[in-house]
């Protein structure tokens, strides 16, 4: 049950960073956010293992967490607050329900872990409510194409991270030392766009002295969105196939929506309500069939 509970931890408190980081890229430039996020969630980590006298990995297997982090979170969390400064963080949120389906179709390809037919049947339903949310979308010229298609290739990057991670994660353990080379590798993929890209894909520039909002934030993201969360999901990599446990993340949906709507007083129209509807249908899809088909076999 601890695994599981801590991915449902991890999975409110990623829900709660879609809205907190739109309010964090309106503030400042998207690679500065992140870089001081990544770095101070990984100093808090530390300070967390020197503390416990935790023990380190081994070498071989923090690069492959560090290259990791470069991909997710580094790259797909860059990707998904440019999609949010052009998209709508309801629409961000509920794009990331196709997790499900592209963890798994990446797990069967990269470290043969074969989908079962319940994850792809609530997948189904669950993509169909993301259709349904940016299909209303686009007719009522609330969110742009581009906003969604960056956040569409955030999910894919995910799905990739999510697959590397899972192959660490099993074959070796340590979540807490993977996660602060993880946390690493995305600070250098932030710091790269930082020095080299930011300057014209963002003409706000640095900014030298963060207000005291931000630092608050960054501290928020730092502690309980990198720190917490990235802590929490490889220790559930550790023991739940890659493919259900990004059922847990479907749930970003229906908890993210309140969060949009109560720090950023974004719009949920019938629309968005239905289409998380039919994403909450979709998590529960899996775990009902399977509860389903036990009951039968009690009967007889």
């Amino acid at each position: 049950a601890l695994p599981h509970l801590a991915v449902l931890i991890a999975t409110v408190l990623w829900a709660s960073s879609f809205a907190t980081g739109k309010m964090a890229v309106l503030a400042m430039t998207t690679s500065q956010i992140l870089f001081m996020r990544f770095c101070l969630g990984a100093l808090i980590l530390y300070a967390v293992i020197r503390l416990t006298k935790g023990r380190a990995g081994p070498s071989a297997i923090n690069r492959q967490a560090f290259f990791s982090g470069m991909l997710a979170p580094g790259a797909a969390t860059l990707l998904a607050y440019w999609g949010m400064l052009n998209t709508t963080a309801i629409n961000a949120v509920v794009i990331f329900a196709w997790l499900p389906l592209i963890t798994s179709l990446c797990a069967w390809w990269l470290i043969a872990e074969k989908p079962s037919r319940n994850v792809l049947i609530g997948s189904g339903i669950a993509l169909s409510g993301t259709l349904l949310l940016v299909s209303d979308d686009l007719i009522t010229g609330s969110s742009s194409l581009f906003g969604d298609f960056l956040c569409f290739l955030n999910l894919i990057t995910v799905g990739f991270g999510q697959t590397i991670l899972r192959r660490i994660a099993r074959d070796h353990g340590n979540p807490m030392s993977v996660t602060i080379w993880q946390l690493l590798g995305a600070a250098a993929a932030c710091l790269a766009v930082l020095v080299f890209f930011e300057s014209w894909l963002d003409t706000r520039g640095v900014m030298e002295v963060p207000s005291l909002e931000v630092w608050f934030l960054i501290l928020y993201l730092a502690l309980f969105v990198s720190v917490g969360t990235f802590a929490l999901d490889n220790y559930g990599l550790r023991y739940i196939a890659v493919g259900h446990i990004s059922l847990y993340y479907v749930l970003m949906a229906p908890l993210g929506v309140p969060f949009s709507y109560f720090l950023l007083d974004e719009t949920i129209t019938t629309t968005d309500l239905l289409a998380v509807g039919l994403v909450t249908a979709g998590v529960a899809t899996p775990a009902a069939i399977s509860a389903y088909g036990q009951f039968r076999e009690r009967r007889h």
